[in-house]
């Protein structure tokens, strides 16, 4: 029986080439968007995710006559002795990031993306120690760590097997020697930070003095402020402490005011735009208007796919009223279109694979990302992958197959035999609806564009 449905599929389906055509291709096409968008949209939502709910960022409010003035993801070297006095805060963190020359023997590297930081940075940030020292990481000065793709350009692809990496000295700018004392892996790129060289703090008091490792308010605020807060404490609760702490130990100000929070790191690629942020971030107004776009283009499809159905049934009504003549049950077609259905799902799934590997790396490159490959194998993906075939293929099919076993026996027009009135009427307010979304969708792709030319610009 299912084996007759299927030479009856591809009968049906060759009669119908050209419909059938636009039909898959249109649903494949909608499909692979509709992922392509998914993908982003998830990938762009997993920024720092890796790093767990208690990792923060101190950025630094300032406020004159009770207006504000300057907000900054920069925060004072000096905090590190601060943080030392608030109970909730396990462990803190500075960096001053450059953009820096480096030298070994007689090869150069520029602008090599560099932070001078401490011990606390790899365990705050869970760095992987791919090779060498594990601990007191970057506690003396001269101690440089590099990333493995680092190691790569300064040692070769066999760095793992050579002897003479570590220990070995790199010249910043030229002038000053660290000496190599781990490799982690690169750190992941759905990050807002990116960094290949991590150098010992100590170093830069070591030649500009104490005192560069000690600024606070009113005096420049020139690194990064990093902090782990223990498991049960309460952020708001550390802010407030910190914050009163720090009022504390400044001179006292009526006209300037300096104030701390404390921001989720998680939080920062999608919700944060202070000044000297480390890498351009994205929006989560943009994600929200993707996903309207893509939940756009699923109805389109679907519509369009009800449409060109309803197109083709209608030179099968005669088949099935002839069927039910002899004899056929319900649940026998119903069976039937439950077989086009599955083939229809078939063919449109290897369609839109294949548009997927067509477009994706156009349509990252265009957006100026790279999404690692490993990305699309986890478990989220073939569940999304699978719901959008459920929902722009099985359920239209499924709408059909019950609409053409509800034929009667002799019809031979579909106005009769169609739910929910005429079947003019119903094709005319799916084409309304068509034109509505496609208005919809094209306002919010002008919309993306401008976007993604803004943050590229």
């Amino acid at each position: 029986m299912i084996s007759k449905n299927i030479l009856i599929y591809f009968k049906n389906l060759w009669n119908n080439k050209l419909s059938s055509f636009i039909n898959f291709f249109g649903l494949s096409l909608a499909l692979s968007a509709a992922f392509i968008i998914y993908v982003y949209v998830f990938y762009e939502s997993s920024y720092d995710g890796h790093l767990g709910e208690n990792v923060y960022r101190i950025t630094v409010t300032k406020s004159e006559q009770e207006k504000l003035t300057y907000e900054s993801a920069k925060s004072y070297s000096g905090l590190t002795n601060l943080m030392k006095d608030v109970p909730g805060v396990n462990k803190m963190t500075r960096m001053l990031y450059e953009e820096c020359l480096f030298r070994l023997d007689d090869k150069k590297f520029p602008d090599q993306r560099v932070f001078w930081t401490d011990s606390a940075f790899v365990d705050i940030f869970k760095l992987n120690i791919l090779k060498g020292a594990r601990e007191n990481l970057l506690v003396f000065p001269n101690e440089a760590m590099i990333s493995s793709s680092t190691a790569v350009a300064l040692f070769g692809s066999d760095w793992q097997h050579r002897d003479d990496v570590f220990g070995s000295t790199v010249l910043l700018n030229e002038g000053i020697p660290f000496k190599i004392m781990a490799v982690f892996e690169d750190f992941p790129e759905n990050s807002h930070m990116e960094f290949d060289y991590l150098i010992s703090f100590s170093t830069l008091i070591k030649i500009l003095g104490k005192g560069v490792g000690e600024i606070m308010p009113p005096g420049p605020n020139f690194t990064y402020g990093y902090l782990a807060l223990n498991e049960n404490s309460d952020r708001a609760l550390v802010q407030e402490q910190i914050n009163d702490l720090l009022r504390k130990r400044i001179p006292e100000n009526k006209e300037v005011q300096h104030s701390l929070s404390l921001q989720e790191v998680s939080s920062i690629h999608l919700n944060s735009h202070l000044s000297e942020e480390l890498k351009p971030n994205s929006s989560q107004e943009l994600l929200n208007v993707l996903k309207i776009v893509a939940v756009l283009i699923i109805l389109i499809a679907m519509v369009n796919y009800v449409n060109l159905s309803i197109s083709i049934g209608m030179k099968r009504v005669k088949e099935i009223g002839m069927k039910k003549v002899l004899g056929a049950t319900r649940k026998q077609l119903v069976l039937q279109f439950s077989v086009d259905s599955l083939m229809s799902f078939l063919v449109v799934l290897v369609m839109s694979f294949f548009l997927v590997w067509l477009f994706t790396n156009l349509s990252y490159e265009y957006l100026g990302i790279h999404i690692p490959p490993s990305f699309y194998s986890t478990p989220d993906m073939w569940s999304i992958m699978l719901l959008f075939m459920t929902i722009i293929i099985i359920l239209p099919s499924m709408y059909m197959g019950l609409t053409m076993a509800s034929i009667k026996p002799y019809s031979s027009g579909v106005e009769q035999t169609l739910p929910f009135g005429k079947a003019g009427l119903f094709r005319k307010s799916l084409i309304v609806f068509q034109f509505v979304a496609s208005t919809f969708l094209i306002s919010g792709t002008i919309l993306i564009s401008r976007q993604v030319d803004l943050m590229q610009n």
